[in-house]
């Protein structure tokens, strides 16, 4: 089910808030003092549109595997008024903050390792426990470490 224009403009959105928390998760390591601040904004950012995305989502699949009687529609929303905005607002924060970091190859290495070892963790957690929360849990922190290796221009790590 090929998704219409708003449906594409709130997975992108989505999709840059979940970057720029990579990005902010990484710069809090790095000693950036608002980066926290940041995430947490950004996060409820997000939220906003995970109801909505979710049930395009949802509604494709059932679609696709021959249960249209159970697709809901969505809400109805003419817009995503301000929260472009607002994300661009957080994204300035952030490279005013990294700015301001002496960024020394040494801690950037050290900041990176500390997310692998994160997913890590996650993954051994999700692996002991087998629930939702630790398989999401581990999803992100391994959306991190990529999301963070390509803004600093390295190969994604397997």
């Amino acid at each position: 089910m090929p998704e219409n224009a708003q449906e594409k403009r709130v997975h992108e959105l989505r999709r840059r808030v979940k970057r720029l928390r990579a990005l902010a998760r990484l710069l809090e390591q790095l000693g950036a003092r608002n980066a926290r601040d940041v995430n947490e904004c950004l996060g409820a950012l997000g939220r906003e549109l995970s109801d909505e995305r979710d049930l395009t989502v949802r509604n494709a699949w059932l679609t696709k595997n021959g249960f249209p009687e159970f697709v809901k529609k969505p809400p109805p929303r003419t817009a995503l008024g301000t929260l472009p905005r607002e994300v661009s607002k957080e994204e300035k924060k952030l490279r005013h903050e990294a700015r301001l970091l002496a960024l020394e190859p040494a801690r950037i290495e050290s900041a990176l390792k500390k997310t692998a070892r994160r997913a890590s963790a996650a993954r051994k957690a999700a692996k002991a426990k087998a629930s939702e929360d630790d398989f999401h849990r581990w999803r992100k922190r391994v959306r991190d470490l990529v999301e963070q290796s390509k803004l600093l221009g390295l190969a994604t790590p397997e």
